[in-house]
C-alpha cells in the first residue's frame, strides 16, 4: 500500500498487530492437516 511506503510507523504498528493475530492460529496436525508437496495443488 502507498501508506506503508510513506509511513514506516504505520507499517510497524500494523505488522505487529498482524503477528499477534497470527500467534493465535493453531496449526492443523496429524490427520486434520496436510503438508503439500506442491502448494498449487491438493495432495
Amino acid at each position: 500500500m502507498m501508506l506503508y511506503r510513506t509511513n514506516g510507523e504505520a507499517f510497524a504498528r500494523d505488522f505487529a498487530a498482524a503477528m499477534v493475530k497470527m500467534r493465535a492460529i493453531s496449526p492443523l496436525a496429524g490427520t486434520r492437516g496436510e503438508i503439500r508437496l506442491n502448494c498449487r495443488r491438493m495432495n
